[in-house]
């Protein structure tokens, strides 16, 4: 019966308070795991969507489909590669 009180103490104190205090840590690193997850993997993912999407709206707005504009924007172009270079 001795045997058995000091086994069943032992579980209960020992064993449990070490799968438990094993438990405690590794959702303490899954918390801090999911906050480095979600703002800084998806934020940076999130921030560079938007990005790509508001640099596309403002592209599009250029994009009118008349020939005459796109020769003005090279012509523009070439202008500006001939000051830069020089």
């Amino acid at each position: 019966m001795t045997v058995s009180r000091i086994s069943g103490w032992f579980d209960a104190v020992i064993i449990d308070g070490i799968v438990n205090g094993a438990a405690s840590v590794q959702v303490a690193f899954s918390w801090v795991s999911g906050k480095i997850d979600k703002f800084g993997v998806d934020g940076l993912v999130n921030l560079l969507a938007d990005f790509v999407r508001t640099t596309g709206d403002e592209v599009r707005q250029m994009q009118t489909g008349r020939i005459q504009n796109y020769l003005v924007f090279a012509v523009m172009g070439v202008i500006v590669l001939f000051l830069v270079i020089r």
